[in-house]
């Protein structure tokens, strides 16, 4: 697992620090200093991120004007007073003009040593040592892999722009505690005045990101959650048994497909999210059948698979959505895009320029002339090689992903690509195929309520039609509240506006 983060400096102009929080960011590394001068908008950002409540590290770019000594003590001055939460960090990727990586790995000894001696800096930190944020590519030029002791004392923040789901690590690091991952994040949606920004990931849950900024993490008391849903489920199953007694027999063919979840929570030692994600799905079908029991005409069908009801509820009905199968899993969360990708074909290391969003796609996933498709509708989704939890993990989904259905077997659904079963519970099915890239798709009813933006870069307007003013933006995966239609276009509740239907997927 991991989690989301940015980097910003000046360049991001009039940077929104709550509307990255809002974004989904959890912390954010600002430049500080360069040399012996300070990032203009250092202390304005520094401000704003604390206030936002985002976990907040200083990075000093490193050049080679000033002594390591004088740029470490610099740089310290300017956090002794406010440190931040994460620690600071020394950004190693410039190439000196002699070509002279012997020099350059010695200015960076001399910063690192010379900031270590700032003990002020790490007083309220669980970490005694700052960070150093390098790339494999310029590594492999300027860093010195002869020294595995010295250089792994200092966690490694990782930049390695790829589509890859992990980095290159350059050695003689093993692991990154933090990975710049691409440098074509969504600017706008995270409150930068540029088009396009640098993303981060933290290796690690939350949690472990707090310990990591040596914050005070709440210790949950699993079993009092465990009794919280047991409660719940138990109340509406006597509901559910008391108009049962009346004779309603379409109540008790529905109990009967019910109690055929009970043996999910027998077993006591499954995990809690195991647990938690059966008395759920409980949950949901009972309430399904006491809604229907108001107007019988409309009650649904009984599926044979109870794990069904789960499937047919919108995100946010789902409560297991951050239980999901998630053991071991490698896939990022579903607040990371999936166009934040980079080029493999480009050298490592070097700035590639991001497009925009348009009101057309920038790049479409392929049409699927085969249904029934399906959409991830949970953060993270393994993929396994068999119908069931026991086999191993060949892959993984991210939140608003699309894929095609082969087969379905036992509450597990086979798809073609990535290859292997996922559970049913945390897909929404559809009957429709994906547009084509240029193909309208069929436009929305008035019974619509959310839909799913399809395409790497949607632009939201200002009215329904391409010559009003741009007022946001949208990612591909992000799910959207439908207020109305009109002509083509869909009017959304967040960001307020008006978007092409065309590239809008209806759950």
């Amino acid at each position: 697992m991991t989690i989301l983060g940015i980097d910003i400096s000046k360049w991001d102009g009039n940077w929104d620090a709550e509307k990255a929080k809002q974004a989904g960011a959890t912390f954010a590394f600002i430049k500080a200093s360069e040399a012996t001068f300070t990032d203009p908008n250092f202390l304005v950002n520094w401000k704003k991120a604390k206030d936002a409540g985002l976990l907040r590290g200083a990075y000093h770019y490193l050049d080679y004007t000033k002594s390591g000594i004088e740029q470490a003590n610099y740089f310290a001055d300017l956090l002794q007073s406010d440190p931040g939460e994460l620690p600071p960090v020394i950004d190693y990727e410039l190439r000196r003009t002699d070509n002279d990586p012997s020099a350059a790995i010695g200015f960076l000894r001399e910063c690192l040593d010379q900031l270590v001696s700032r003990s002020e800096l790490f007083e309220n930190s669980s970490n005694k040592r700052p960070m150093i944020y390098t790339g494999p590519g310029f590594w492999m030029e300027y860093g010195d892999q002869t020294k595995r002791d010295y250089w792994i004392q200092f966690p490694l923040w990782n930049a390695h722009w790829t589509s890859s789901n992990t980095p290159k690590i350059p050695p003689p690091w093993t692991m990154w505690h933090f990975w710049q991952f691409t440098s074509k994040g969504p600017g706008e949606a995270f409150g930068s005045e540029c088009l396009s920004m640098d993303m981060n990931r933290y290796n690690g849950t939350l949690n472990e990101l707090m310990e990591f900024a040596g914050m005070n993490v709440p210790v949950v008391n699993l079993n009092e959650k465990y009794e919280l849903l047991d409660s719940k489920v138990k109340k509406l199953e006597g509901a559910v048994a008391s108009i049962n007694q009346n004779g309603n027999a379409a109540v008790s063919k529905t109990l009967d497909r019910v109690d055929a979840l009970e043996g999910q929570i027998t077993n006591l030692g499954g995990s809690i999210a195991d647990l938690s994600s059966a008395l759920t799905q409980r949950i949901v079908a009972i309430e399904k059948t006491i809604i229907g029991l108001g107007n019988p005409a409309s009650t649904p069908a009984i599926p044979s698979d109870p794990s069904a009801y789960v499937a047919k509820q919108t995100v946010s009905s789902v409560s297991v959505q951050n239980q999901t199968d998630l053991t071991l899993n490698p896939i990022s969360q579903n607040d990371v895009p999936s166009n934040m990708t980079d080029s493999t074909d480009l050298p490592q290391d070097q700035p590639v320029s991001a497009k925009p969003p348009s009101d057309t796609p920038i790049s479409s996933n392929p049409a699927s002339s085969i249904s029934p498709n399906a959409i991830c509708i949970t953060s993270a989704l393994n993929v396994r090689s068999g119908p069931g939890s026991s086999n191993p993990i060949v892959g993984g989904l991210r939140y608003g992903q699309r894929v095609k259905i082969i087969n379905r077997q036992g509450g597990w659904a086979q798809i073609q690509d990535p290859a292997g079963w996922s559970p049913e519970a945390y897909l929404s099915f559809e009957q429709t195929s994906t547009p084509a890239q240029g193909v309208t798709s069929q436009p929305a009813t008035a019974s619509d309520s959310y839909g799913i933006c399809n395409t790497n870069g949607l632009n939201v307007r200002g009215g329904p039609s391409v010559t009003n003013s741009i007022v946001g933006g949208l990612i591909y995966g992000q799910r959207v509240k439908i207020l109305t239609h009109k002509t083509g276009w869909a009017q959304i509740e967040s960001p307020a506006g008006w978007c092409n239907e065309s590239y809008l997927s209806f759950a």
